[in-house]
């Protein structure tokens, strides 16, 4: 039996989903064995919600993140989370709303993916992850975009075992923290010339 994309399981579970609210649990149990790929993909995609930006949101999103990222640098097999962040949830209808606007671009990128060898080493993985959420951590808007399509493309590839979308959301990781960094040190400079 075909093993489902991770698309059609959010599609399925918007669809399904009985009550007002969907947790972070929830999601996670629908996606089954796809460990920390798929957690980070859920705490990266409400970065993408259409509508007005959230202050503060990526920031947020980034502790756990960390926290994923460490494991992995760590050697960890399995990710685990506190359960106070498993029973974090949002209301059904903007889970609906995200994984409407979030689908059609992850099955363009499923559609390319297989499982292919090449994933980096587990623990250099875990180090690189922890810099690319650091740029995607920082409160400045528009920033923390193309750090987000690197982890979304990144926690594809480890849900379909593609080494090769994983390298290549590493290899865009690096323009992004670019872009960061150029913001930061931008504001930086903009603020000293206001303020000297």
């Amino acid at each position: 039996m075909e093993r489902p994309r991770t698309s059609e399981i959010l599609r399925d579970l918007a669809a399904a989903h009985q009550g007002p609210r969907v947790s972070l649990g929830e999601v996670i149990d629908a996606l089954d064995e796809r460990g920390f790929g798929v957690l980070i993909l859920v705490l990266t995609l409400p970065n993408l919600v259409p509508g007005p930006p959230t202050p503060g949101l990526s920031t947020v999103l980034a502790i756990p993140l960390a926290f994923l990222a460490a494991q992995l640098a760590a050697g960890r097999e399995e990710p685990r989370l506190p359960r106070w962040l498993l029973r974090r949830s949002m209301t059904l209808a903007g889970f609906r709303r995200l994984v409407a606007y979030a689908t059609p671009a992850m099955e363009r990128v499923e559609r390319l993916s297989r499982p292919r060898p090449g994933v980096p080493e587990q623990r250099l993985l875990g180090l690189a992850l922890l810099a690319v959420i650091v740029a995607f951590a920082m409160p400045i808007p528009l920033a923390s975009l193309p750090p987000t399509a690197a982890l979304i493309l990144i926690a594809l590839g480890l849900i379909e075992r593609d080494g090769r979308a994983v390298r290549i959301g590493l290899a865009l990781a690096v323009p992004a923290c670019l872009w960061v960094v150029g913001l930061v040190f931008g504001g930086y400079q903009l603020l000293s010339t206001i303020f000297s």
